[in-house]
C-alpha cells in the first residue's frame, strides 16, 4: 500500500520507523482508491499525527535494542519550538542492523541436458544508518497550513552483505563440480536528500491540497566473489536517481455530493553504471520518465449507499539510453485512461459492495537493466529493458450480515510479471542458470473469502476460509508445463 502521513505521500519508508505509536491520531485504510490516486496504487494507508500544541521548547528521546543472532539498537530524538502558529523542529534518527539468515534451495532445468544445482548457504548483513528531518508547519489561521521540511540520510561507514557456502551440481544426475564459495559486497552510500512542501487549505467552499516533493539517492557497491579460494568475479555498481513531483488536488460540495479535480507530475531520472572483469558484460543504462496526470473524482451519499465514481488521464514517457543513446524500442509512450467505480451499501447490520478499477504498474528501474549480476558461480541474474507496463482489471464485490462476512474478486492481468529460471549459454557457460524476469500476455486471478467470527459469552472464536486461483498460461514465453491449481487457507 501507499501510506500518507498528514496528506503527505511516504517516499521513504525508513518515516515510518520515526513515528510513536502515541503520536497517532487516527489511520484510514482505503482497499479502493479514488481517482487522485496513482494508476498503480493497489491500497492507501492515511496515517494522521497528533499536532502538538502548546508553547516553547519540548522534546523527545528513545531507544530500543533487540537481540537475536545478531544485535539491532534504534535512536531516535526530536525537538520543537513552538509559538503562535509556527512549529519548528529537528529530528535524528539512528539505526544500527544486523541481520543473519542460513538458505537451501535446489534448481532444476532442462537444455540439451538436465542440469541440477543443490545450494546451501548463509548471508549476514551489517549496516548503520544516519537520518534526519528539518522544517516547520505554519497555521495563521484555522482555514489554512503550509510547511516545509528537509530530510537528509546517509550510511555511517560501509554497509556489508556476505554469504557463504557450498554448491553441488550434476548434470544427468552425475556430479560435474562441487565448491566452496564466498561472496562479498560493499555498499558505499553518499548523502540521500529530500524535501516536501505542503499547503492545505479553504477558500469557501474549495478545498486546496497540494504537495511538492524532491528526492536524490546514489549508491556505490563493489562486489568480490572466490570459488575454492579463487577470485573469480569482481564487479562494481553505481547508481544515481533523482525525482520531482507535484500533486494538486481541489474539491467542493456539488448536487448533493463532493467533486474533486486535479493534476499530478512526476519526473525521475536514474543512472546505472555496470563494469566486472569478464564474466558477462559491462552496461551503462540511463532512464528518464515524465508522468502527467489529469484527475476527476466524484462521491455522493444517497440514503443508505455511498457512490464514488472517478476517472484519470496519464500520460507516460519513457527514454531509455544505453552508453548514451537513446534505444527507440525501449522508449515506450503510453496514454491511459483509468476509471473507478465503487457502491456499497450499509443499514441494519447488513452491508454489500461492489467496485472496478484499472490499476497500472511499471516494472521496477533494477529490472530495466541490461546488465548480468553474479550470484554464484552456476547463478547468473539479468534484467529486461524490453519489459512492458502490466495493466490489471480488477472486479471486487463484498457482503456482511453481522458477524459474517463474504468477498470475493476477479483480475484480468495483461502483461503480468513472472521470475523466470533459463540456461545461459550452454556451449559456454554449461549448468549456469539465468534468473530474468518476462511478462505473460494474458492472466486470470480469482479469488473468495468468508470469515465467521461469532460472540459466544466471553469468547470470539474466528474462522477464516479463502480460495485463491492463479490461471495462467505462459506458452509464450516457452514455459509449457503449468501448474494451476488452487490454494485454499483456513
Amino acid at each position: 500500500p501507499v501510506i500518507y502521513i498528514n496528506n503527505k505521500k511516504v517516499r521513504d519508508m525508513t518515516e515510518l520507523d520515526r513515528i510513536r505509536a502515541n503520536e497517532i491520531l487516527s489511520a484510514e485504510v482505503i482497499t479502493t482508491p479514488g481517482a487522485e490516486y496513482a494508476s498503480d496504487v493497489a491500497a492507501v494507508i492515511r496515517l494522521r499525527t497528533i499536532r502538538r500544541r502548546g508553547q516553547g521548547l519540548s522534546g523527545h528521546f528513545n531507544t530500543t535494542y533487540s537481540q537475536g543472532h545478531s544485535a539491532n539498537a534504534n535512536e531516535y530524538m526530536a525537538l520543537n519550538y513552538r509559538t503562535g502558529g509556527l512549529d519548528l523542529f529537528v529530528k535524528g534518527y539512528m539505526a544500527q542492523q544486523n541481520s543473519y539468515g542460513k538458505t537451501t534451495n535446489m534448481n532444476r532445468i532442462k537444455g540439451s541436458a538436465i542440469w541440477q544445482t543443490n545450494k546451501n548457504d548463509v548471508q549476514t548483513h551489517k549496516s548503520q544508518r544516519f537520518s534526519g528531518e528539518l522544517g516547520f508547519n505554519y497555521e495563521p489561521d484555522e482555514h489554512h497550513s503550509f510547511g516545509l521540511r528537509y530530510m537528509p540520510e546517509t550510511g555511517i561507514g560501509n554497509a556489508d552483505r556476505n554469504s557463504s557456502g557450498k554448491t553441488v551440481t550434476r548434470r544427468n544426475d552425475e556430479e560435474t563440480d562441487r565448491i566452496n564459495f564466498t561472496t562479498a559486497e560493499q555498499i558505499h552510500t553518499g548523502w540521500d536528500h529530500a524535501a516536501n512542501a505542503y499547503y492545505a487549505g479553504e477558500l469557501g467552499k474549495w478545498n486546496i491540497d497540494f504537495n511538492a516533493d524532491y528526492l536524490f539517492k546514489r549508491s556505490h557497491s563493489d562486489q568480490n566473489a572466490m570459488n575454492n579460494d579463487d577470485a573469480t568475479v569482481q564487479a562494481d555498481s553505481r547508481m544515481r536517481s533523482s525525482l520531482y513531483a507535484a500533486k494538486l488536488v481541489v474539491s467542493a460540495p456539488l448536487w448533493n455530493g463532493r467533486f474533486s479535480f486535479g493534476t499530478e507530475e512526476t519526473f525521475t531520472n536514474r543512472h546505472d553504471i555496470f563494469t566486472q572483469n569478464g564474466f558477462s558484460a559491462d552496461a551503462d543504462d540511463h532512464i528518464k520518465q515524465s508522468v502527467y496526470a489529469a484527475l476527476a473524482d466524484y462521491s455522493r451519499s444517497i440514503r443508505h449507499w455511498k457512490l464514488n465514481m472517478g476517472i484519470r488521464y496519464e500520460h507516460q514517457q519513457t527514454d531509455y539510453y544505453e552508453k548514451g543513446i537513446r534505444i527507440d524500442a525501449q522508449s515506450p509512450t503510453y496514454n491511459d485512461i483509468i476509471p473507478v467505480l465503487a457502491a456499497s451499501w450499509s443499514h441494519n447490520g447488513k452491508s454489500f459492495s461492489l467496485s472496478y478499477r484499472l490499476r497500472k504498474n511499471n516494472p521496477d528501474y533494477s529490472l530495466l537493466t541490461n546488465s548480468i549480476r553474479y550470484r554464484s558461480k552456476y547463478e547468473y541474474s539479468q534484467g529486461n529493458p524490453l519489459l512492458k507496463t502490466q495493466k490489471t482489471h480488477r472486479f471486487s464485490a463484498g457482503a456482511s450480515w453481522n458477524w459474517l462476512y463474504f468477498s470475493a474478486y476477479f483480475s484480468r492481468i495483461l502483461n503480468m510479471y513472472t521470475n523466470i529460471i533459463m540456461p545461459y549459454k550452454e556451449d559456454t557457460h554449461p549448468g549456469v542458470l539465468l534468473f530474468a524476469t518476462q511478462t505473460i500476455p494474458t492472466t486470470h486471478n480469482y479469488g473468495i473469502s468468508f470469515n465467521a467470527s461469532p460472540k459466544l459469552g466471553c469468547w470470539e472464536p474466528q474462522l477464516n476460509v479463502n480460495m485463491a486461483f492463479l490461471d495462467m498460461n505462459a506458452n509464450k514465453i516457452g514455459i509449457t508445463e503449468h501448474r494451476n491449481q488452487p490454494r485454499f487457507y483456513i
